[in-house]
């Protein structure tokens, strides 16, 4: 710098005078919001936190419901001690029972020895993975053969609707 015109030391040292603080700021803003980002953070996880808190709290009170509903009810006592068998009736009042959790939980009926006797959703987890099988073999087809045209997106939901007709079926004529 000692060869350096005044103008250039003049330039030099205003750049640094500019920039130096310009750096400090930029500093100390980065860290004040890295602070405000992990505070932000850290209310926002508290709050899903309390919020997934009580979601589990009402739905273990309304599994408890349910659960006293079930012992209650003879039909399932006596399925369970396997005196009476009448499946039908076991089933409408799991249903009938279970309806305020089948949103959020399946619901089982286990023998003593651990087998399961009765669930909420065998049936229809079975229609759903025969739905799902023959509609990929069906589209698999559609496409191998070129038939563009048919796989259209109307076509698809008349076919989702037509498999989603059973489960509401079953649902309704189990909950008796």
């Amino acid at each position: 710098m000692k060869n350096a015109s005044f103008r250039q030391k003049l330039l030099t040292s205003f750049l640094a005078i500019g920039i130096l603080p310009l750096l400090i700021c930029t500093l100390l803003m980065l860290n004040i919001f890295r602070l405000s980002l992990t505070r932000s953070a850290a209310d926002a996880a508290e709050t899903q936190l309390d919020a997934m808190s009580g979601e589990l709290s009402g739905l273990l009170s309304d599994c408890e419901t349910v659960m006293e509903k079930l012992c209650a009810e003879p039909a399932v006592a006596a399925a369970l001690d396997r005196s009476e068998l009448d499946e039908q009736r076991v089933y409408s009042v799991l249903y009938r029972a279970a309806a305020p959790v089948l949103g959020g939980a399946s619901l089982s009926v286990y023998g003593a020895d651990g087998r399961q006797l009765y669930s909420t959703v065998r049936i229809c987890v079975i229609l759903a993975l025969l739905c799902t099988v023959i509609g990929v073999v069906l589209m698999f087809a559609l496409c191998a053969i070129s038939a563009f045209d048919s796989a259209t997106v109307g076509n698809l939901l008349v076919y989702m609707g037509l498999w989603l007709l059973p489960v509401i079926l079953l649902n309704f004529s189990l909950k008796r």
